[in-house]
């Protein structure tokens, strides 16, 4: 029987087995359950437990089980890296529209959230929306998601990285006025970006 015909129940939960230093295959493995937060038939997202410390350079390597009904789905061996920044995407492929929500602030400090994206009704596929900046009395913000700068430098420990990341737009720099966890969803992060006028 093909392994990639056969059914499995939605995997829900990952096993994620470390070893102290990355090169030693004599130590025994550490196991951390985590909630596997998405799985397909080629990705799967799950949160690196935080007790798991990257090295300066290369990482440890640990191995991650994708379980479903307590079986073994898959397994991968992957590096831990201190940051690898990897910004999420509108249709999760890992290429093309970044997931973003365009947020615009009022005067008075009211916020309205709107879509990055318009769908075209009759082919269905999705661009970007031109963004209006015609209003001068408000400010304009582009949230980008991502994951993998949790351990940027913070050298005033304010909890925003923005001292250190940067953001490259057209070859254009520019400092976030945000950058660090979202605070809705463990493991996920945001960056904030001020449109100039």
């Amino acid at each position: 029987m093909n392994p990639s015909s056969r059914r499995f129940a939605p995997p829900r939960e990952a096993l994620i087995k470390s070893k102290e230093g990355s090169r030693t295959h004599d130590r025994p493995h550490k196991c951390h359950r985590s909630i596997l937060f998405t799985a397909g038939p080629d990705s799967a997202g799950s949160l690196i437990p935080s007790d798991i410390k990257p090295a300066d350079s290369f990482g440890p390597s640990i191995i991650l089980e994708v379980l479903s009904d307590g079986k073994e789905v898959t397994r991968q061996v992957i590096g831990v890296y201190k940051t690898a920044p990897a910004v999420f995407t509108h249709d999760s492929s890992g290429l093309g529209f970044p997931a973003a929500t365009l947020v615009r602030v009022s005067a008075n400090g009211d916020q309205v959230f709107e879509s990055f994206m318009q769908r075209d009704e009759k082919t269905g596929s999705f661009s970007m929306r031109p963004i209006d900046l015609s209003d001068e009395t408000e400010r304009v913000f582009i949230s980008l998601f991502l994951s993998g700068i949790r351990q940027a430098a913070d050298p005033n420990n304010d909890g925003n990285l923005n001292e250190t990341i940067r953001v490259e737009v057209n070859g254009f720099e520019f400092t976030p006025s945000y950058a660090g966890p979202q605070p809705d969803f463990p493991g996920l992060e945001q960056i904030n970006l001020e449109l100039p006028r």
